[in-house]
């Protein structure tokens, strides 16, 4: 035959085969009942592939081009026309569409009732993807692979057959590294080194988000194969940061489990004593998220075990990287600053509210008497009210104290009022500022923002605007960055608009802009960085090692405290100017009309010893002689007896605040985040401050009682040197 016919023979094939549909023209259909997606061939079954239940709903198949799209679960699979898994790509959540228009294909996912949109484009989805911290997401992959080895893989019965399996696992889906590192410790154990390296290879090679490359390095540590493992937490550090995540946000201890659980990963290395690796571990976490919750405790078990070998040097440096985490926190604080706030408030109500009881029995027991002679003649206690209102109320016990305790009496309560006012503040607040979307370590998405309205922050607090903008500016919307940033000067939004303009090429306004926010706070490190200053922080650091942008600057806690709750200025001044409304929600957890109860007897206390301060006293009050329940009492109640001067308030107070310490230390009330009162010096500093109170209480009543005595003597000498004149 010669070259000419050859040549129209195969041409003629060719056309055949294609006008008989080929490969690209079978038929991929899903059926839903059995969840089997199969391609069929003019009737003739090519492939087919069964999915369990427990990988989630499957939405699609789409076809684009010679390939057919399917979400299963929180992951998009491209088979080829085989059937082969030719792609994959991770989806933040479920997939709720999947679905081919122009061209294009475009998955939407949901996140409860929510939805995201998403644009296929070279295997990658194009929009920035923020993975919110969700374990049905983030232990897909890892959960699908143990399911579809259906036998223990890390102890088989038969290592042969186990690697045989895993094999064939393999060959069905390449895309997951799991499968792969399966496969690499089987073959260890069946001494086959190389397919174990390959494995190993393949696995780490895979293009994964950060938390699949935390699980990944937890299975090679435990497994034996640490430089694996080193590897996998370095591909997590490069992840981190190419998905937008950062050092400077904090990240919750329930994100962090859904993320991978690095964290209790690297409490169990520190409690197994594994310091090498554990070392490994506190270093990852301290690279992406060094303020992760509980940092403090963690860097000091570990400081701990390093003094424990003699390593001083070491020791001091962690110490002084958990000092530099609290800079920039409320009142130096460090994480727990607004659980401190609420202890100090907390213990200061406990002690007010025990200063001004013992304040109303005592000066009341002294009021009894004098108030029961001047009441006589109008009917008494209960019926001068009826008869003389006027002059029955001209004559209650507050009017028969000085005007030094009365004004003592007023402090007290507008002390209450404060206290009460920050405890509701940095509990509400704290709560708030911990709400996951603030707490998973980045800025944006779909996810991200439900949780924002979920909160209900206000639209025009220039704090709200900051984190609203930082988000829209990672996502990569500079509009909407630029008008949530508006003309504020804050330094942070400073730094942030210079590097949209650097972006936008105006690399001279850029560096104005950092030149402004660095001037405005020079202990920023943002700006400073993108000056080329070579600031030494964390941040900087991460930055300079992992990404080749600028760098943007992260709201502090104190941002965020005012974003999500306002400071706590603005809620002394609510309580000053509607104290009713804002006492009312107070979460005392007490019903409403025990709560509306004790708000008005309070507000009515206050008021009324505000009036009565221009009430002077009925006369005779300060000769009349002192009955005895009041001396009783000023020495139960240390320097009640002398509250028209400021020491004794002083006394009162150290008192109050010794004796809700003492309670705490028996175990009546705990301030865990204010003082360690467990210690065993807890106790005898309480005890030592009461004795003291109580000896200087006694020895300043002796004192007056030597006074008044000697001023009775004066008077009756006086009054007998007058009488016979």
């Amino acid at each position: 035959m010669s070259r000419p016919v050859l040549l129209r023979f195969a041409l003629a094939c060719l056309l055949g085969w294609a006008g008989m549909g080929g490969p690209a023209s079978a038929q991929v259909t899903l059926e839903e009942s059995a969840r089997t997606l199969s391609a069929q061939d003019n009737g003739r079954l090519r492939w087919s592939r069964t999915f369990e239940a427990s990988a989630g709903s499957l939405v699609g198949p789409v076809t684009v081009g010679a390939r057919t799209w399917l979400a299963v679960g929180p992951q998009l699979y491209a088979y080829g026309e085989q059937g082969q898994v030719e792609a994959r790509i991770d989806l933040p959540s479920d997939a709720a569409a999947l679905d081919e228009s122009g061209g294009e294909l475009r998955v939407t996912v949901r996140y409860g009732a929510v939805l995201e949109a998403f644009s296929v484009e070279g295997d990658v989805l194009r929009e920035r993807v923020v993975f919110p911290p969700l374990e049905s997401t983030t232990r897909w992959l890892e959960r699908t692979a143990r399911r579809q080895v259906g036998f223990d893989h890390v102890s088989p019965a038969d290592a042969r057959a186990a690697l045989e399996a895993l094999q064939a696992q393999v060959q069905r889906d390449p895309t997951n590294p799991f499968a792969q590192a399966f496969l690499a410790t089987a073959a260890l154990k069946t001494r086959q080194g190389d397919v174990a390296a390959r494995a190993t290879e393949s696995a780490l090679m895979q293009n994964v988000p950060f938390f699949v490359s935390v699980r990944l390095a937890q299975y090679f540590d435990s497994a034996g194969l640490p430089d694996a493992a080193d590897r996998a937490l370095q591909n997590a550090r490069q992840s981190w940061a190419a998905l937008g995540y950062d050092p400077a946000l904090p990240v919750s201890r329930s994100a962090l489990k859904a993320y991978g659980n690095p964290l209790g990963y690297l409490e169990l290395l520190l409690g197994s004593g594994k310091l090498l690796r554990a070392e490994a571990w506190l270093r990852f976490m301290r690279d992406i998220s060094p303020r992760f919750e509980g940092y403090r405790d963690v860097y000091g078990r570990y400081v701990g075990l390093l003094e424990s070998q003699n390593r001083l040097g070491e020791a001091y440096e962690w110490r002084a990287f958990t000092r530099e985490l609290s800079r920039g926190s409320l009142y130096g604080l460090g994480p727990d600053a607004l659980l401190a706030v609420r202890d100090v408030s907390r213990w200061a109500t406990f002690m007010l509210l025990l200063v001004l009881a013992a304040t109303a029995l005592a000066l009341g027991a002294r009021a009894w008497p004098l108030q029961g002679r001047d009441l006589a003649p109008l009917g008494g206690r209960l019926h001068a009210w009826r008869r003389h209102p006027l002059s029955r109320l001209r004559r209650i016990l507050l009017s028969y104290w000085g005007f030094g305790e009365k004004l003592a009496f007023v402090a007290l309560l507008g002390a209450l009022l404060v206290s009460l006012c920050a405890w509701a503040w940095s509990a509400r607040t704290y709560t708030r500022a911990n709400a996951p979307a603030l707490n998973f370590g980045t800025y944006g998405g779909a996810w991200f923002y439900d949780g924002l309205e979920q909160l209900g922050l206000e639209v025009g607090a220039p704090d709200a605007r900051l984190v609203r903008g930082l988000g829209a500016q990672l996502d990569g919307d500079n509009a909407t960055a630029r008008g949530q940033y508006g003309v504020s000067s804050d330094p942070c939004v400073l730094n942030n608009l210079g590097v949209l303009l650097e972006a936008g090429g105006d690399e001279i306004g850029a560096r104005e802009r950092y030149r402004a926010a660095l001037a405005r706070n020079p202990n920023l490190s943002a700006p400073a960085y993108n000056l080329q200053l070579g600031p030494n922080t964390f941040e900087a650091n991460f930055q300079r090692v992992y990404r080749s942008t600028p760098r943007l600057c992260y709201p502090t806690d104190r941002h965020v405290y005012r974003a999500v709750d306002g400071a706590l200025s603005g809620e002394l001044r609510q309580i000053v100017q509607n104290p009713w409304v804002y006492l009312v929600r107070f979460p005392s957890g007490l019903p409403r009309p025990l709560q509306w109860l004790w708000v008005s007897a309070l507000l009515f206390t206050l008021g009324l010893a505000i009036l009565w301060l221009f009430v002077p006293r009925p006369p005779g009050v300060r000769a009349a002689p002192r009955p005895w329940r009041f001396r009783l009492l000023c020495v139960v109640f240390p320097g009640v007896a002398f509250l028209d001067v400021a020491w004794g308030l002083v006394l009162q107070l150290i008192w109050g605040a010794a004796v809700v310490g003492g309670v705490a230390v028996l175990g009546g009330w705990r301030f865990p985040y204010l003082l360690d009162l467990s210690v065993g010096g807890a106790s005898t500093v309480i005890g030592v401050t009461l004795a003291l109170c109580y000896a200087i209480n006694v020895a300043l009543l002796l004192l007056d009682e030597l006074r008044l005595a000697g001023e009775r003597r004066r008077a009756k000498s006086t009054a007998g040197v007058a009488r016979p004149s």
